[in-house]
């Protein structure tokens, strides 16, 4: 079968497609990026981020842009909606790849040279003996995570912040860019369910405390992902216009310096 956009295989066995490949090949108008991943993958209602689909950073002649990594089932689904010339060669060719994957790992030993079995069975047996030593790597961080949980298993902006690796303030300004949380920090009322508020005295001072529990963690870290994507699109754009002016800009002085305007023309422009 002859490739028609790279398929990388994760080590789990997932297989994934850049979404500005599949653009491209596509044939989408390049001018509607933003708009067209907005819709079709980070408010797409039926693919799911860490599932489906991940925001990633890619270098693109030098200079580092957002792509996403989708699943194969996700890029057969684009490619039916996209409904261009190439939209039934990629929709084919995404299937024959399911295909692929659905044959037996089975037969694939059997077909093995004994050489090539035994590099086999050495690489997965590697692949687990560093699987188990980052296990024991991370216990100790996961530990000290357990302990910066309150007793009853809630957590404050600072512990947010740290277990996303955001500073506090950089983590609280994206989450009011995102809506999340309003101009005085408590969070908007749609967001109440994963929030818990806590009013007190301290030193005959009020202070108001916001709270998340670890399911309430995990959905910030996942919107803090897709505010980060939309805020480097929404660069890209704005970077984008600015060439085109600059651009624009540049012909219309070359064209003026290039014209002969008379004393005479001058004047009567006057």
């Amino acid at each position: 079968m002859n490739e028609l956009i790279n398929v990388t295989v994760r080590e789990s066995g997932f297989k994934a497609v850049s979404v500005r490949e599949l653009y491209n090949g596509l044939g989408l108008s390049r001018t509607n990026f933003k708009n067209w991943i907005k819709f079709n993958v980070l408010e797409n209602e039926f693919f799911f981020e860490g599932e489906d689909w991940a925001g990633c950073m890619v270098s693109i002649q030098g200079n580092e842009t957002m792509d996403f990594a989708i699943s194969i089932e996700m890029a057969k689904h684009i490619a039916m909606m996209a409904k261009t010339a190439k939209s039934h060669e990629y929709r084919n060719y995404f299937i024959a790849c399911e295909k692929i994957a659905l044959e037996s790992p089975l037969d694939t030993y059997i077909g093995m040279s004994e050489e090539d079995r035994a590099i086999a069975y050495f690489t997965k047996s590697k692949e687990a003996k560093q699987l188990q030593i980052e296990n024991e790597t991370n216990k100790p961080k996961v530990e000290a995570f357990k302990v910066l949980i309150d007793t009853t298993g809630l957590m404050d902006w600072n512990t947010i912040a740290k277990s996303l690796g955001l500073g506090k303030n950089i983590m609280l300004n994206l989450l009011r860019a995102g809506k999340i949380l309003q101009a005085d920090g408590l969070p908007y009322q749609a967001y109440m369910k994963y929030f818990e508020i806590k009013h007190g005295v301290k030193n005959n001072i009020r202070y108001t405390k916001v709270l998340t529990n670890v399911k309430g963690l995990e959905y910030l870290r996942k919107k803090i992902i897709k505010i980060q994507a939309k805020e480097i699109i929404d660069k890209e754009e704005r970077e984008k216009e600015i060439k085109e002016v600059m651009v624009s800009t540049t012909k219309v002085v070359r064209g003026y310096r290039g014209s002969k305007i008379t004393n005479k023309e001058l004047q009567r422009g006057n």
